[in-house]
């Protein structure tokens, strides 16, 4: 029995004209779209019925339909060699988007971390300018308290106290503001992160579903072998 696309059953093999780009972009399914989503075909003007994709590339590695049958793509017949020639461009395109993606949040990383690295110059800035001020507060209290010889030693001993315990205090209120600051800025880098891993696994998974749908249609589209009897 003959095959609707053999030689034999007459069918043509001249290529229909591509569509153009704005047909492309109306031809071309959802990347959402599953390989269990349905479209009818029809061979010669006669509907065939609606099948899945799966079903399609069943068909297809089975030879019961060929590459000049023609599928319903958003309200347009297109052949299936044409559709195919179609997701080859999705594929592209989803690979040049991803390469862009990832150049993009390359760029951003390279961003988030020159500015983090000057944020945190500016708090060691700060840090040290603080701890200057600090020292230079502690160093004029101890020269007033050892150039006040009238007062006794419990008084002084308590002035050296308050110092120390100021001092201590500041110096930890300074440590724990710079670890909360630097905690917050890494929680929202692992978020950035996260969120670009996401993106780039779902346009992957895309890209992974349509090239196994045109892989089976370009196996299924390879003539049978020419066996030559002898006479």
């Amino acid at each position: 029995m003959n095959k609707p696309n053999s030689p034999s059953h007459g069918a043509s093999f001249q290529r229909n004209p591509p569509p153009s780009r704005v047909q492309e972009s109306l031809l071309v399914p959802p990347l959402t779209s599953n390989i269990e989503e349905s479209y009818q075909l029809r061979w010669r003007g006669k509907l065939m019925g609606t099948y899945a994709l799966s079903n399609i590339k069943t068909k297809l590695d089975t030879n019961e339909i060929g590459m000049l049958h023609e599928i319903l793509v958003d309200g347009g017949w297109l052949t299936l060699r044409d559709f195919q020639a179609q997701q080859r461009l999705v594929m592209e395109e989803i690979r040049i988007e991803n390469e862009r993606a990832s150049q993009a949040e390359k760029a951003q990383a390279e961003s988030e971390r020159a500015i983090q690295q000057k944020r945190e110059l500016l708090l060691d800035e700060k840090r040290r300018t603080e701890l200057m001020k600090i020292e230079q507060h502690a160093n004029n209290k101890h020269v007033a308290i050892l150039s006040n010889r009238s007062q006794t030693p419990t008084k002084l001993m308590y002035v050296a106290i308050i110092t120390a315990l100021v001092l201590v205090s500041t110096l930890v209120y300074i440590v724990i503001s710079s670890r909360i600051e630097a905690d917050r800025a890494a929680a929202e880098a692992v978020k950035e992160a996260a969120k670009a891993q996401e993106k780039a696994a779902a346009l992957n998974a895309a890209a992974s579903m349509f090239k196994t749908i045109v892989d089976g249609a370009v196996e299924a589209n390879k003539p049978p072998p020419i066996i030559i009897q002898p006479r």
